[in-house]
Formats: structure tokens, C-alpha cells, sequence
């Protein structure tokens, strides 16, 4: 081996001794960046979540809201309907006997009474329970 081939041999063995600790630091500074990308990311997913928690509750609102318009406007048809069904002739007892009961008494609030919005799992249950649930099996 000639002196130039033994300083080549040398260069090369030096290069990748010294390519292996440049590759580790590079590595280094890759992991530093992530890490400092990462660490806003808890704060972003804790405000995310607050706005989907508050969009979904705003929406359990609009739905109950709107289920409980629609039980109204259900109890209102049945009475009307009720209504005219013993204007033309039916007895209340005949009704009654076929599974149509007379749509409840609409009931008055007494004064200082919650509004439904307070007391969104009980509001709306006396109606519920009271609503008939499904026409009368034909006979």
C-alpha cells in the first residue's frame, strides 16, 4: 500500500466514524423539533374540546327543545282530531273503549314554576307519560 492509498484509507475510515456521529446529532435535532411542535398540542386539544363539548350541548338543547315542540304539537293534533271524532257522534266511553282515551287536560303552570329549560330531564315527563303511545290494534 502506497502512502497515498494508506492516507485515503485513513480519510474514508474517518468519515464514517465522524458520518455516524453527524447522522445521531442530526437525529437530535429532529427529535428537538418535534418535541417543541408537541408541546402546544395538549393546549389545542383542551380548547377543541371545549368547543365540541359546548357546540354539543348547545345541540342536546336544540333537540330537546325540539322534541318537546313536536310532543306539544302531537298532543294538540290528538285533541283536535279527538275533538272532532265526538263531534261526529262518538261517545267518549265508545272511544275509550277502542283504546282512544281523551287527551289530558292541558294543566297551568302554578306561578314561580321552573321552565322546561331548567329541568330538561324531568320536563315534558308528564306529558310523555300521559301521551298515548300507539293507535289500537285493529279488530
Amino acid at each position: 500500500m502506497t502512502a497515498k492509498d494508506g492516507r485515503r484509507a485513513a480519510e474514508r475510515a474517518a468519515r464514517e466514524a465522524l458520518g455516524a456521529r453527524v447522522a445521531a446529532v442530526g437525529d437530535l435535532g429532529a427529535a428537538v423539533a418535534r418535541r417543541e411542535a408537541a408541546l402546544a398540542g395538549p393546549d389545542r386539544a383542551r380548547a377543541r374540546t371545549e368547543e365540541l363539548l359546548t357546540a354539543a350541548r348547545a345541540e342536546g338543547r336544540r333537540l330537546a327543545e325540539d322534541a318537546r315542540a313536536e310532543l306539544a304539537a302531537a298532543h294538540e293534533h290528538y285533541a283536535t282530531v279527538y275533538t272532532a271524532a265526538t263531534a261526529a257522534g262518538w261517545a267518549a266511553g265508545d272511544l275509550a273503549g277502542l283504546g282512544y282515551d281523551p287527551p289530558p287536560r292541558r294543566r297551568t303552570k302554578p306561578t314561580g314554576a321552573p321552565s322546561p329549560a331548567a329541568g330538561d330531564q324531568a320536563a315534558g315527563r308528564e306529558d310523555l307519560d300521559s301521551a298515548p303511545t300507539h293507535p289500537p290494534a285493529s279488530t
